[in-house]
């Protein structure tokens, strides 16, 4: 069977395996990040047990923006899931919140 670049193979899907969607998987990381400054870890597995406890219901808790940037892409998070007209109003929204 062809493989492609990578070496993966090709299962069922003719258009190969989805892959998550990247400005939803740019909010997750964003929010584990913002969720790991919240707190001071004594090492790498303190902070890797946090982050596994804070997984374990399947979704990364949110924590509230920090900076007005951090607002501004929230916004910008919300835009991209809108459509039509509102999503030109929270675009608007959002590059009016950027310093």
């Amino acid at each position: 069977m062809p493989t492609r670049k990578g070496g993966s193979r090709r299962t069922g899907d003719p258009m190969g395996p989805s892959l998550p969607d990247r400005c939803l998987m740019e909010q997750q990381m964003a929010a584990i990040t913002r969720l790991l400054a919240e707190r001071e870890f004594a090492s790498l597995e303190e902070a890797n047990a946090y982050l596994r406890g804070a997984l374990v219901a399947g979704n990364v808790p949110t924590p509230a923006p920090a900076t007005p940037w951090e607002e501004a892409q929230e916004v910008i998070y919300q835009a991209l899931e809108a459509r039509g007209q509102r999503r030109l109003d929270l675009a608007r929204k959002a590059a009016a919140r950027q310093p």
